[in-house]
C-alpha cells in the first residue's frame, strides 16, 4: 500500500509539482509533434523534405532547453514566523538498524518532546502521535529536520503517511530518488488546505550541525551523545541507564574529541548520567541550534541579496536564484 501510495504521489509530484528552488523553468511544448502530412509544401524548385529530415528537425526542437529568465529582485520583508525545526533520535541496534525513540520540535517559541516510554515503546505509535501535533500545533509552517532526505524521511514517513484518515495528503519533489520536499495538505471542512512542508535544511546548509553552530556562532551549540551505548541488545534498559558516563568507545570520533569526552568525565564525576535525560537535553540542544542557523542564515541571505529564500531547497538552487536575481536581470534590464 505504501509503496503503490508513493509511486503515485511521484507521478503526480513530477506532473504538477512547482517549486522555488532555483531550478531551470520548464517550458510549454506542444504535446505531439504535427504530422508529417500536415506539413505545409515546399517552395517551388525546393526538394522535398523526407520524413527523416523532418523527424531530425523535430527532435532537435524537442532537445532545445528552455529560456533561462531573469528574476524580479525581492523587495518584501522576510516572514521567518512559520519555521519550525525537527530532530530524531535513535538507538543502532546489533544489527545496525535504527530504533528511533525520541522525537522533538522547536518553533522558537515552543518546543515540545516525544519519547517511546510513553508508548509501550512503540516508535510508529509516538511519531504518529509527533506528527500529528506537530501539525495541529504548526498550521501553515515550514518543517526543516537536518538531513531529512536521507535519514529523517527513511525513519519517520510510513508512520506520517498512515495518518490519511486525518484526511492527509500529501505532494513529494523527487530529487535522485530522494523526498527533499514533501508538502502535507489536510481536507478540513471540505477543502484541501495547506498544514505542512517539509524541507532538508542540510541540502540548504551543507555540513553538520555542529560545525554550523560554531561557525554561525549561535546561541546554543550542539552536545554530545553515546550513539553507539546499547545494554545488552536491551532498549527499555538502556532508556532507564542511570550510571557512569559512558565510555569514550560509545561516541563518534568525528563528532566527539577526547578533549570534549574529558570534559563531559568531570561533569558527571560526582552525579549520575541518565539516558532519557541526557538524551531530552541533547535533542532539545539540536532542534534549537538548527533553529538559529536557519534563522540566522535567512537573514542574512536576505540582507545581502534582493532575494526571498523562503522556499529554497538547496544550496545549488539559492546561488542559482541569486544569480538570476542579482546579474542576470541586471543584465537584461
Amino acid at each position: 500500500m505504501f509503496t503503490q501510495f508513493m509511486q503515485a504521489q511521484i507521478r503526480n509530484g513530477s506532473n504538477n509539482g512547482s517549486n522555488d528552488s532555483g531550478s531551470t523553468p520548464t517550458s510549454s511544448t506542444p504535446s505531439s509533434p504535427p504530422a508529417a502530412s500536415s506539413a505545409p509544401p515546399a517552395p517551388s524548385g525546393a526538394p522535398p523534405i523526407s520524413p527523416a529530415t523532418q523527424g531530425m528537425v523535430q527532435d532537435q526542437a524537442k532537445s532545445t532547453p528552455p529560456e533561462i529568465t531573469s528574476a524580479k529582485p525581492y523587495e518584501g520583508k522576510l516572514n521567518t514566523e512559520t519555521i519550525v525545526t525537527a530532530d530524531l533520535e535513535s538507538i543502532i541496534m546489533p544489527d545496525g538498524s535504527n530504533k528511533i525513540y525520541m522525537a522533538a520540535w522547536y518553533n522558537g517559541k515552543k518546543a515540545k518532546l516525544f519519547d517511546i516510554t510513553q508508548y509501550a515503546l512503540n516508535s510508529d505509535a509516538m511519531l504518529a502521535d509527533f506528527w500529528l501535533n506537530l501539525i495541529n500545533e504548526n498550521q501553515g509552517s515550514s518543517l526543516y529536520f537536518h538531513n531529512w532526505a536521507g535519514y529523517d524521511a527513511i525513519l519517520s514517513l510510513i508512520p506520517l503517511v498512515g495518518l490519511h484518515e486525518h484526511g492527509l495528503t500529501f505532494d513529494p519533489i523527487i530529487q535522485n530518488n530522494q523526498i527533499i520536499s514533501l508538502t502535507v495538505f489536510q481536507e478540513i471542512k471540505g477543502k484541501k488546505r495547506k498544514v505542512l512542508t517539509i524541507r532538508d535544511s542540510l541540502k540548504l546548509i551543507p555540513g553538520p550541525l555542529g560545525k554550523l553552530a560554531k561557525d554561525f556562532q549561535v546561541e546554543t551549540q550542539k552536545d554530545h551523545f553515546p550513539h553507539y551505548f546499547l545494554l545488552n541488545g536491551d532498549v527499555s534498559k538502556t532508556l532507564l541507564y542511570a550510571g557512569p558516563l559512558p565510555a569514550y568507545e560509545f561516541f563518534e570520533p568525528k563528532r566527539t574529541t577526547l578533549e570534549d569526552y574529558a570534559d563531559m568525565v568531570k561533569e558527571f564525576k560526582e552525579k549520575d548520567w541518565k539516558y532519557l535525560e541526557v538524551s531530552k537535553k541533547y535533542i532539545l540542544g539540536d532542534v534549537k541550534a538548527q533553529y538559529q542557523i536557519i534563522i540566522k542564515y535567512f537573514n542574512t541571505l536576505r540582507d545581502t541579496f534582493p532575494i526571498n529564500p523562503l522556499g529554497l531547497l538547496s544550496a545549488p538552487g539559492t546561488a542559482f536564484k541569486i544569480w538570476r536575481t542579482v546579474q542576470l536581470f541586471a543584465f537584461i534590464k
